[in-house]
């Protein structure tokens, strides 16, 4: 035996993995910011998108007669219901095919959820294509949800991970903000409703269908041009990895990680707070403006207290922190 085989009998697994990793090339490249403007981006008017109705709820009833409190919470209801039957199938999807068919898929089912409701303001057709855009919109909620530390890990250094998944992390749910400032910003309610007998004459209908039918053009048009970046440029990975970290290795079946993920007791105890506190959260702060309705709230109070609300939460977005 040569000289060199009794060295590798010999030779440590740590050695020589250590040893394979001083050999990989890695780069970190300025693009990663624009990658992650993409992502955060989406992040930000999927919210935005799932949180369009609840904001101007007196606003939109209103305009189309037909619509009631219960048909405005099932809009935001959509949400939810397509992340308990979407979740396998598109994590699945993020598993198999990378990033870049996942995030590309989100981003058309965005530009569709958000295009259809821009096709009529008739009241009947317009009702359905709102609860299909609300559909398409909560299937693009799974990626956006499950990605930002995958995006962080595979285009950024372990110095600037912390800071990148926060940034994908919080525009997500500045999404939601989004909804309660740009809604009534848009869509503003008739002058003579704060009058007592509330009369609503038909012309201030045409103009609170077209104001709605504005709000939805400007939401599709922002997520076309994310559609168009995401075509333009999001691969799945780059050419040299950021750090030894972020280079390929072997990774083990789906199956076999979800059985993996269901057997971590420490995860799921992490998992369930998390759930009931976020999804109380949501699901309460989706249908506000109906909350709020017996304290005669109106929709630009909601909006000024959201202002505050978003002024106090960006104190806790990630910053220079020490990342691992």
């Amino acid at each position: 035996m040569s000289s060199a085989d009794d060295l590798e009998a010999i030779l440590p697994e740590d050695l020589e993995s250590s040893m394979a990793a001083s050999r990989i090339d890695v780069k970190v490249y300025k693009r990663r910011w624009w990658i992650l403007f993409l992502f955060a981006g989406m992040g930000f008017m999927q919210c935005a998108v799932w949180n369009t109705w609840g904001p101007i709820t007196s606003s939109v009833k209103l305009a189309y007669s037909s619509w009631t409190d219960a048909e405005i919470a099932l809009l935001s209801m959509w949400g939810t219901i397509t992340m308990i039957f979407g979740l396998i199938p598109m994590t699945a999807l993020l598993h198999l095919k990378g990033i870049r068919v996942a995030l590309l898929l989100t981003a058309v089912f965005m530009a569709l959820g958000t295009g259809i409701r821009c096709l009529t303001t008739d009241e009947k057709a317009f009702t359905i294509l709102a609860h299909v855009g609300a559909i398409l919109n909560g299937m693009a909620g799974i990626v956006i949800g499950a990605a930002p530390s995958l995006v962080s890990s595979r285009w950024f250094p372990p110095n600037e991970r912390t800071t990148a998944t926060g940034i994908g992390c919080t525009f997500n749910q500045l999404g939601n903000a989004g909804g309660f400032f740009f809604g009534p910003w848009l869509v503003h309610l008739p002058g003579n409703h704060s009058k007592p007998d509330n009369t609503t004459s038909d012309t201030d209908v045409e103009d609170l269908r077209r104001a709605i039918y504005d709000y939805m053009w400007i939401t599709a048009g922002i997520c076309v041009a994310l559609l168009l970046g995401v075509i333009a440029y999001f691969p799945d990975k780059p050419c040299k990895p950021p750090s030894v970290t972020s280079s390929h290795r072997e990774q083990l079946p789906l199956k076999e990680q979800v059985v993996k993920l269901l057997r971590n007791k420490s995860l799921l105890l992490l998992v369930l707070p998390y759930s009931i506190t976020l999804g109380v959260n949501v699901a309460w702060s989706s249908v506000l403006d109906i909350n709020l309705a017996p304290f005669d709230i109106s929709q630009c109070l909601m909006q000024l207290a959201v202002m505050l609300e978003v002024q106090i939460q960006s104190t806790s977005v990630p910053g220079k922190q020490k990342d691992f």
